[in-house]
């Protein structure tokens, strides 16, 4: 590498794939690699890439940051395909057989994005369902982290599978493909919920939202909405444009849904989730599950009514109710009395025994990602530990919690200022991780980490190993690597 490269920052790659949800919180953690000075290029589905144009405020939000730039490829499917219900499907085949050859073209024709200003990529995060990504990085040499968006609760759950089935605990047969899957779709948000909001007393509303991935039948769509107007509770609700199906999805509305919506409820073709959740008037939130409105639910301590319907949503929903007991599962059921007697339950009948829990898993959870970083910030003195704190910034957004991450790097620091913790790229020892298959693992080996670190082992370097299954961790912190030539 030349002087002038030498002295260029790490050059990141960020690939997910080209589902809302997975282009949502990846890009959360390009923001956060920003903020570390890293040069981002992320990568999107030319489809993607024009909903985030058209309906988000991705723009003028990474503006600030001149190191990140967008790179569009087509996801292989034509320009009228509908990318929604059973049909984004198709996005798994071609993105195989279309997007992989091309993103390898790309690659290579453009010299991994190097130019005067930016280096070649030199680590790329690829999202896990993306195996031809990684694929291209071992061809390479390049570092690689693959990136799972699911909660490593239901990661865990699906290494199980093959043990349950040869116990005999479950059965796989063949099933007729549900028409209810998954939707592509990014959408504007109709901020004039907040309004609405406004007016309404507290924790008075329960939020519903099916999220960027279920699509309902009309049969479906009724029953939810008379148990809504049933239960004589406040209700915002979410629904797409696209979350019908079925020919019969403009069937004349019953009067008194149309009665119940205007006296107590409040509809949107899409919301600031983060926002409404936060809000003080909402009291519950009637979810799918996904893990980034499971999270942004337990963050803000709001109790859940989960009606999962896809992948990890499932898992998502039975640790909610059944593990963490901060909320209801009416799963494989879409009931209108069911549905009313849990909103009542959710909202009234048990309504303090759910806010306390929900509230004691938030204070958890803001606990879990605060500890060890401020652990890091009382003792900053040591270089190794400012790489520590920015290192576990990153791995917030890993498990998708950036908003706490930056409310942590926002908060006043006792020894040193903030702008010490910026620059930690710039001069701090580290080795790159090696053969890290699963994220998750950062957090708990931070903390052994940091234990040795105190008592001075660090100069002599540490290996720390962990089993899991077939995977192994491996660290190595030897006295003088920099980060920039490492990545």
């Amino acid at each position: 590498m030349d002087s002038q490269g030498a002295t260029l920052p790490p050059h990141v790659l960020i690939f997910p794939v080209p589902i809302q949800g997975h282009v949502k919180s990846m890009l959360n953690l390009a923001e956060l690699l920003c903020l570390s000075g890293l040069d981002i290029t992320f990568m999107v589905s030319d489809f993607s890439h024009n909903r985030l144009l058209k309906h988000t405020t991705v723009v003028s939000r990474f503006k600030q940051y001149p190191g990140f730039r967008f790179q569009s490829i087509t996801d292989g499917l034509p320009d009228d395909h509908s990318r929604a219900g059973q049909e984004v499907l198709d996005l798994l085949p071609s993105t195989k057989n279309i997007t992989a050859p091309l993103f390898k073209q790309m690659m290579v024709e453009k010299n991994l994005f190097a130019s005067e200003t930016r280096r070649p990529v030199t680590c790329i995060i690829a999202d896990g369902s993306l195996p031809f990504v990684g694929d291209f990085a071992l061809e390479k040499g390049i570092p690689l982290i693959y990136f799972r968006t699911i909660s490593a609760c239901s990661f865990w759950a699906y290494f199980c599978i093959p043990e349950l089935i040869e116990a005999g605990e479950i059965s796989v047969e063949e099933t007729k493909a549900d028409n209810s899957v998954l939707s592509g779709s990014f959408w504007a948000e109709d901020r004039r919920c907040l309004d609405w909001l406004n007016a309404q007393p507290p924790k008075s509303v329960i939020y519903v939202s099916f999220g960027s991935i279920t699509v309902v039948t009309r049969e479906q769509l009724l029953e939810f909405w008379h148990g809504l107007v049933n239960s004589g509770q406040r209700f915002l609700w979410v629904m797409r444009p696209d979350s019908i199906v079925g020919e019969d999805g403009k069937n004349q509305t019953p009067l008194e849904l149309e009665e119940g919506t205007k006296a107590r409820g409040h509809m949107v073709g899409w919301a600031p989730q983060e926002e409404v959740l936060n809000h003080e008037a909402v009291g519950g939130f009637l979810t799918h599950c996904g893990w980034n409105s499971t999270l942004e639910s337990i963050a803000v301590g709001v109790p859940m009514i989960c009606w999962p319907y896809f992948g990890d949503q499932t898992v998502n929903s039975r640790f909610v109710s059944e593990v963490w007991k901060i909320g209801l599962d009416i799963k494989d059921t879409c009931d209108r009395e069911i549905i009313e007697k849990a909103v009542r339950e959710l909202m009234e009948e048990r309504k303090d025994e759910f806010s306390v829990r929900a509230e004691n898993m938030a204070k958890l959870a803001r606990k879990a990602v605060s500890s060890l970083l401020r652990f890091f910030l009382r003792h900053s003195n040591s270089k190794h530990n400012i790489l520590y704190a920015r290192l576990y910034l990153i791995c917030l957004c890993i498990f998708q919690q950036p908003e706490m991450a930056k409310e942590l790097v926002s908060a006043p620091l006792q020894r040193r200022h903030l702008s010490e913790l910026k620059t930690w790229a710039s001069g701090v020892s580290f080795q790159p991780m090696q053969a890290l298959e699963n994220a998750e693992v950062l957090r708990p080996e931070l903390g052994t980490l940091a234990n040795e670190l105190e008592k001075g082992k660090s100069s002599k370097g540490s290996q720390i190993s962990k089993d899991n299954g077939s995977k192994t961790f491996l660290c190595r912190l030897p006295k003088k690597l920099r980060i920039r030539d490492v990545l």
